[in-house]
């Protein structure tokens, strides 16, 4: 039976579930003709934020849904090839299903219908009797091609079986036609049927009555739940308080003293918030307590932590849950008193405990976008007899403290909070987001920002003497010294911006390796950022390069090369360029430079100012700064808008085609460059390069046939620099609004309209 294997993986007597009608053909509207007969067959995404995010492709075939799990989501690219991993077939009722899946049951989290709509074969051809059976039989070859009528995706799809594997595996292509472009359709991050984001979903599906829970309340439960629903924690607690009862039962009356000695500890001049707690030296984490007992440790960037705390997961087993805590694992001395971190480090054995900061969940109900002030409140009235849990709700106990965490009492979970380090008063900005909260769309999310930039860096250079340019005898000791003298011209242009290594520990002769995750690798002195991707939820933290011993432990750690977010952390999603990178295939680089001047003239006759440098290999950067962005977004089409224009100018020696080879002897004008988590070769920066190549800015004057980008070497680029200084120095300072560049293209194309002509095109030859 077609469902078995669904049926199999769950308990409808533990969940509203559907278990689905008997296999057969279902009722549709049907048309015939003289020929053939056609059904509407429905198709459903739905979007499946559970361990994994993923989107969910299921067509219906013969009374079920054919279900596939597609990773990365659908593209709208033919160059794009997406898996697409075959799962168990689905009932049609499912297709309904937009809400939450709670933790213990199968496929937990939210589910949004992301697109939804109606599909037909592409052709009906002998044997096959209708579109039905055509599809019948494709997917019983291996190869499905079919037409999609939904609201964000059209047009004519492909799903093609791979050969290896167990064929479970396919490929989910889009085909060349009119619906056809590169643009990211999973940018488009509302569902289809109510228009919510993943986030809102979450958060109304409880009142709703959508999440999938088997708990049944008896009457006295209910009444006790409407009794106690005056302790102050707004309307939210009102509307699911005849579905939660677990953490009344466990809370008693507010703790008004304790929360009165938040305001008074936080009383003074400065506008620091207004709730504060004393800050401990320990591991960020957010610990998620089961039902059972069962304890998850997850870090700062979502990693698993339980492991490396199994006597402290332990210790907290007999609370029970659900809760979920955003806290700091402190280790303990002899007296079970806060130890530093750092002097733990020889002990054979040490003893943590949890130090609760925040509650974030408890018992299936979401305090992320309560105040800060009522979240604490809720955390006061946990009366928790556990010695290795302590909650910390003031700053007036923090002698072994090593600063104090300052508050808004009106803020909701996630935004700006202020550390006051212990004896200064410099003041660090963080942000951090509860992982159980989805993320959605194009915007990344900079949830926390670390390190103790007031320490004095210590820092120590290894393997000098190794070679890394072996042609050249160029060696890591070289690569070193040279970032050292250009420092103070290279670090203005990283300040705060996150960074993706390319470490070639080896030299440039052996493969090197990429890396954005930084946790455990740097030390306590140098700052990181810890960023949430929009469109995966997945987290990483990434190294800033604010000084010039982070640049010199980068290096030392094998980055020849240094490549940059076009943004800074504290506008992390509003770009200060857009970027026109030039990348020539087999051309000879006199065509580069033409292009270059022609992406000149025309964002000049825009009313914005060009900047152009070497990319240290063999293309052009062209940047832009501009101001008032919003999203990346905006620049990616301004970028495109322009390099349409441009091919048209050059059609001959310029190409928009992705796919290197189909552009040989053309030059591939690169606006994807302006994606937000894009990065690319810094001012200055090495390349592993002939020669140690250099990205090096240029005058204008010098972009003219002759020049010959690899004379910009570490060995020249000192001389460089002490003649001319920063070409760069104050480029923001040239920064134009933007949305004004965007209404100048437009304009410009209004009137080529009215005059009956697009842009100019050069003549083909």
């Amino acid at each position: 039976m077609a469902l078995d294997k669904y049926r199999s993986k769950r308990n409808f007597k533990g969940t509203p579930e559907p278990e689905g009608k008997e296999e057969g053909k279902t009722r549709r509207k049907k048309t015939s003709t003289r020929k053939t007969k056609t059904a509407e067959l429905r198709f459903v995404i739905q979007l499946h934020d559970a361990s994994r995010r993923h989107y969910d492709l299921r067509l219906e075939i013969d009374g079920t849904m054919k279900s596939w799990a597609v990773p990365k989501g659908p593209s709208l690219d033919p160059m794009e090839r997406r898996l697409a991993v075959e799962v168990e077939d689905h009932p049609m009722e499912y297709n309904n299903f937009e809400g939450v899946i709670p933790r213990g049951h199968y496929g937990a989290g939210v589910v949004m219908i992301w697109d939804e709509g109606t599909y037909t074969a592409r052709a009906v051809s002998y044997p096959a009797i209708d579109a039905e059976d055509a599809l019948r039989r494709g997917y019983a070859k291996g190869h499905l091609t079919f037409i999609l009528e939904g609201q964000k995706l059209k047009g004519e799809f492909a799903l093609i079986r791979l050969a290896k594997g167990d064929g479970k595996n396919w490929l989910f292509v889009k085909k060349h036609d009119s619906h056809a472009n590169r643009g990211d359709i999973t940018h488009a991050d509302r569902s289809s049927r109510s228009g919510r984001t993943l986030g809102e979903i979450g958060a109304k599906s409880p009142e709703e009555g959508k999440v999938w829970d088997t708990q049944v309340l008896s009457k006295k439960s209910q009444a006790k739940l409407k009794k106690d629903a005056h302790i102050g924690l707004g309307g939210t607690r009102k509307k699911l308080a005849v579905k939660y009862q677990k953490l009344a039962h466990r809370a008693e009356a507010i703790d008004w003293q304790k929360l009165e000695t938040w305001r008074q500890a936080s009383a003074g001049e400065e506008p620091l918030g207004d709730l504060s707690q004393a800050l401990y030296d320990g591991y960020r984490v957010q610990v998620l307590i089961a039902q059972d007992g069962e304890t998850q440790v997850r870090s700062k960037t979502n990693l698993p932590l339980s492991k490396r705390f199994p006597e402290l997961t332990a210790n907290l087993r007999p609370i029970g849950g659900p809760l979920l805590f955003d806290a700091l694992i402190v280790p303990w001395d002899e007296d079970d008193k806060p130890r530093p971190r750092g002097r733990t480090q020889k002990l054979a054995k040490v003893r943590y405990a949890l130090y609760v900061y925040d509650l974030l969940h408890a018992d299936g109900w979401d305090l992320g976008e309560l105040p800060c002030e009522q979240r604490l409140k809720a955390l006061a009235m946990l009366k928790i007899q556990n010695p290795y849990l302590k909650i910390v709700v003031s700053s007036a106990d923090d002698a072994q403290g090593i600063g104090i965490l300052r508050r808004e009492s009106g803020e909701a979970y996630g935004q700006s909070v202020m550390i006051e380090a212990q004896g200064a008063r410099e003041l660090q900005q963080a942000r951090r987001e509860t992982p159980a909260k989805a993320l959605a769309g194009s915007v990344h999310h900079v949830v926390a920002r670390t390190g103790q930039p007031i320490l004095k860096p210590q820092l120590s250079l290894s393997s000098r003497s190794k070679v890394y340019w072996p042609d050249e005898g160029i060696t890591k000791g070289d690569v070193l010294d040279y970032y050292q003298l250009i420092a103070p011209y290279m670090l203005p242009h990283l300040q705060d911006r996150p960074q993706s290594l390319h470490r070639q520990p080896h030299g440039v002769t052996a493969a090197g390796f990429f890396q954005k995750e930084i946790s455990g690798q740097v030390p306590r002195w140098m700052e990181t950022a810890t960023i949430v991707s929009g469109r995966s939820g997945q987290s990483v933290n990434y190294a800033l390069c604010n000084r010039e011993a982070d640049l010199l432990f980068l290096v030392n750690l094998g980055c020849i090369e240094i490549n940059t977010w076009l943004s800074r952390v504290q506008t992390i999603n509003q770009p200060d360029f857009v970027v026109f990178d030039l990348d020539p295939g087999e051309i000879a680089f006199s065509a580069v430079i033409d292009v270059a001047n022609t992406v000149k003239r025309l964002v000049e006759s825009l009313g914005a100012k060009a900047f152009c440098k070497t990319s240290g290999s063999r293309g052009l950067h062209v940047f832009v700064p501009v101001s008032g962005t919003k999203v990346f977004d905006e620049t990616r089409v301004f970028a495109e808008e322009v390099c349409k224009e441009v091919n048209e100018l050059l059609p001959h020696t310029t190409s928009l085609e992705r796919s290197p080879s189909r552009r040989t002897k053309l030059i591939y004008l690169d606006y994807l460059q302006n994606r937000v988590g894009q990065t690319m070769a810094a001012i200055y920066s090495v390349r592993p390069r002939p020669h140690a190549t250099v990205s090096t800015p240029l005058r204008w004057s010098e972009v003219k046939h002759g020049l010959d980008p690899s004379v910009f070497t570490i060995a020249s680029l000192p001389k460089r620099l002490a003649k001319w200084g920063d070409l760069w120095l104050d480029i923001q300072k040239a920064a134009v609004p933007l949305s004004e560049l965007q209404e100048a293209l437009n304009e410009r194309r209004r009137q080529a309209k009215t005059a009956g002509h697009s842009t100019p095109r050069q003549k083909r030859r």
